[in-house]
């Protein structure tokens, strides 16, 4: 028993059920590859232009970096300027449960370093304590600190 289906506006003759499935897997993934195509050239469209990747925004110094940051990435800065920081007092600073949380917010400073085409002014070595648990102490990298302190006091802070 054979029928006819038109698909895409032409006639398709089927022989079966089968036939007729296959077919319509077919469109759906055809219609899904579409949709896909369609949300790409959309997103490419809408994306904000970063004024951040352009020549037209001269500002890549630590300044521009802590006027990009939120309130506890600036505080994290602020105290491991005055002097190397553990996770611990930081997490404890910042109010966070774990060094998971903590990482988050060193991230937002790395990104928006990224962002800005610098260098994070982060250092971080680990230790070990006598029972065997890492520590990680966070400090301003010596060759930023004075710029750190000055865009930190010139009220990006």
């Amino acid at each position: 028993m054979s029928f006819t289906v038109t698909y895409r506006g032409l006639p398709v003759q089927c022989e079966s059920i089968e036939d007729l499935n296959r077919l319509a897997e077919q469109m759906e993934i055809s219609r899904a590859k579409e949709a896909r195509k369609t949300r790409r050239a959309a997103r490419a469209q809408s994306q904000p232009i970063s004024l951040f990747s352009t020549s037209q925004n001269p500002d890549k110094s630590v300044y521009g970096l802590v006027s990009q940051l939120k309130s506890q990435q600036r505080m994290l800065l602020s105290e491991i300027s005055k002097a190397a920081r553990s996770d611990g007092d930081l997490r404890a600073l910042l109010h966070l449960e774990n060094n998971k949380a903590l990482a988050g917010v060193l991230s937002g400073i790395s990104k928006a370093a990224k962002r800005l085409g610098t260098q994070v002014p982060i250092d971080k070595q680990m230790s070990r304590s006598s029972s065997g648990d890492r520590e990680y102490r966070y400090s301003i990298r010596p060759d930023a600190i004075e710029e750190v302190q000055r865009a930190l006091l010139n009220g990006h802070a």
